[in-house]
């Protein structure tokens, strides 16, 4: 998804490696999420609950779908 980011404020993920393979994110009312390598390519978009339940996954934790019930969690290697 092409965005106008003129106005967001794009932060670099803090485990950045020499190789620079890593993500940028910029918070509004939704979560942008792009590659730092090609910063004039695609942007993913999530919901701020949809973001949170990812990183929540990414991280181990726990976590309830809303009106699920259901925990959500994801094996990273």
């Amino acid at each position: 998804m092409k965005v106008d980011d003129s106005q967001l404020t794009w932060r670099k993920s803090s485990v950045t490696g020499q190789t620079g393979q890593c993500v940028e994110v910029a918070v509004s009312d939704i979560v942008h999420v792009r590659d730092s390598k090609d910063p004039q390519g695609d942007v993913l978009v999530f919901p701020r609950g949809g973001w949170a339940l990812f990183l929540a996954s990414v991280k181990g934790e726990g976590r309830t779908l809303p009106g699920s019930g259901r925990a959500v969690r994801a094996a990273v290697d």
